[in-house]
């Protein structure tokens, strides 16, 4: 399926043509193609945009509502790294 559209090149974004590297049941999705269906959303319901990318409607609602709250599509921690041990010296 093939739907073009001026702002839209919907062959590049199913799930089957991406680039997608899954560990157990996470899938990492580009976050170029997560910039697509926000871009999508202004002119698509949600639904609609899962059914032409081949993608759960669930996943296109929160990277819209991540957009939404934080202004990035893409999750980043706080801090990276796992937290230091603290020491016996330390009184707080």
């Amino acid at each position: 399926m093939a739907l073009n559209c001026a702002a839209f090149s919907f062959n590049s974004l199913r799930r089957s043509d991406a680039i997608l590297t899954m560990v157990g049941n996470c899938r990492h999705i580009p976050a170029a193609i997560k910039q697509q269906w926000v871009t999508m959303s202004a002119q698509m319901k949600p639904k609609a945009i899962a059914r032409v990318t081949d993608t759960s409607h669930r996943t296109i609602n929160r990277v819209l509502r991540l957009s939404r709250l934080t202004g990035s599509i893409v999750k980043r921690p706080l801090e990276s790294g796992c937290p230091r041990a603290l020491s016996g010296a330390c009184r707080y």
